[in-house]
């Protein structure tokens, strides 16, 4: 996890300039991706993680490329350093060339709101 996080702490700041730091919920990037929040009279919410995933390397990587911010038409002439950086990161992981990992969901439910929520 410490890999991956950095990894990603590098090219999303190379990419859109935005801090990533999951360890705070402060950071824009965390609050641009909670903002949802503020549309909705939230009724209630649960985490969840699916059963062990075993996926190829290469296949983990080409699916980065589906994510707006890792797409590659943003990252242009460095898709092929963000590649191989990623294979970098990944490989001590992998087994056979294969990752096992496990994805962890949070689900979110409730009510649209008219208007956004703003704290006084």
């Amino acid at each position: 996890q410490r890999d991956w996080d950095l990894f990603l702490a590098y090219w999303i700041f190379e990419l859109t300039g935005e801090v990533y730091d999951p360890g705070r919920q402060d950071s824009a990037f965390a609050l641009r991706m909670n903002g949802y929040r503020d549309w909705l009279n939230l009724s209630s919410e649960i985490a969840v993680q699916s059963e062990p995933i075993a996926q190829r390397v290469d296949d983990f990587i080409a699916c980065q490329h589906s994510r707006d911010t890792f797409a590659r038409a943003k990252l242009g002439p460095r898709a092929r350093e963000f590649d191989q950086q990623l294979r970098e990161v990944l490989a001590p992981h992998a087994t056979d060339g294969l990752l096992a990992y496990v994805v962890h969901t949070r689900i979110v439910w409730g009510s649209i709101r008219t208007t956004p929520f703003t704290a006084r």
